[in-house]
């Protein structure tokens, strides 16, 4: 009897634009702002999110290839899923955290502020914001916990 691992993996479309327009526009008629600080919160806000999706990509094919029943498990795949995943969820908390560092920052114009700040993205809602800062401490931390004996399970 053949066992078969599924999987349901929700695809992460795309962004577009703003997005895309975002690093056109820097090329071609330059930043939305002149602040260095504008400038940076938004340029790591967009490469962030462009990162985690790769990140986020790579990791399900890495877990798909590790299942495969037209070959035999590679063990380096789970490895290389895991580690990926890692990536995207430091990607995403410091996408979350730029993002929300921009909507507040002073120097950002009043026009930009309102589309900004129009409406609340959910991924800086409380609950995401918190999950994901679990997730990215925990995973910075776990060595510590190891050497200190505070890991009494498995990684979680």
């Amino acid at each position: 009897m053949v066992k078969c691992i599924e999987f349901d993996i929700p695809d992460v479309p795309a962004p577009t634009n703003p997005f895309l327009g975002y690093w056109g526009s820097q090329l071609i008629i330059g930043h939305f702002s002149d602040s260095p600080k504008v400038v940076t919160l938004s340029s790591t806000f967009v490469r962030c999110v462009f990162s985690a999706r790769e990140d986020y990509l790579a990791a399900t094919q890495h877990l798909r290839a590790a299942f495969q029943s037209t070959r035999a498990m590679h063990l380096s795949e789970p490895y290389r899923s895991i580690s990926r995943f890692e990536a995207c969820i430091s990607g995403m908390y410091l996408a979350e955290r730029a993002f929300m560092r921009l909507r507040r920052c002073a120097e950002l114009s009043a026009e930009s502020a309102a589309v900004i700040n129009h409406e609340k993205p959910a991924f800086i809602s409380a609950a995401v914001r918190d999950r994901l800062k679990n997730m990215r401490d925990t995973m910075q931390h776990i060595e510590e916990l190891l050497a200190k004996g505070k890991l009494t399970e498995d990684l979680p």
